[in-house]
């Protein structure tokens, strides 16, 4: 996937979870922009997402 694609999905990706969810808790960062995070896994859960690629068509 490019990066204009990888964009526009992200894009839409944030838009929906903003859908679903209040969206002024929905927040974003700048997409491609380096950066260093760290992550403490401090509740009760904690939730990963995957999903299977789809089967590529061929013609």
């Amino acid at each position: 996937m490019g990066g204009e694609q990888a964009k526009e999905l992200y894009q839409r990706f944030v838009s929906k979870v903003g859908e679903g969810y209040n969206p002024e808790k929905v927040k974003d960062g700048v997409f491609q922009a380096m950066m260093e995070v760290a992550l403490v896994n401090d509740g009760p859960v904690t939730f990963e997402m995957s999903v299977d690629p789809k089967p590529v068509e061929h013609k």
